[in-house]
């Protein structure tokens, strides 16, 4: 469900938003390295610019409303939307 919201926002932002999907659940070394990196705790996750983690699925203007209070969305430059499914 998080991959239909997070390709609605992709869909609305184009370039300025940068998608990338990563199996959490494949017991890869990367991924787990990822993972305590950022301390994501439960699957599945949204991680917003290496800063906010989101684990319940919310709306498409609540993620607007993150990614627009932390001006994350920059000239020339992508908001990063790191989905661990």
């Amino acid at each position: 469900v998080f991959s239909n919201l997070l390709g609605d926002l992709k869909n609305k932002y184009g370039g300025e938003i940068m998608l990338i999907p990563i199996a959490g659940d494949n017991n890869l070394t990367s991924v787990s390295l990822m993972m305590n990196r950022y301390n994501i705790t439960e699957l599945p996750a949204i991680l917003i610019d290496e800063k906010i983690k989101i684990y319940e699925l919310q709306t498409p203007e609540e993620i607007e409303a993150y990614i627009k209070n932390n001006k994350l969305i920059y000239q020339n430059n992508s908001t990063f939307l790191n989905s661990v499914l």
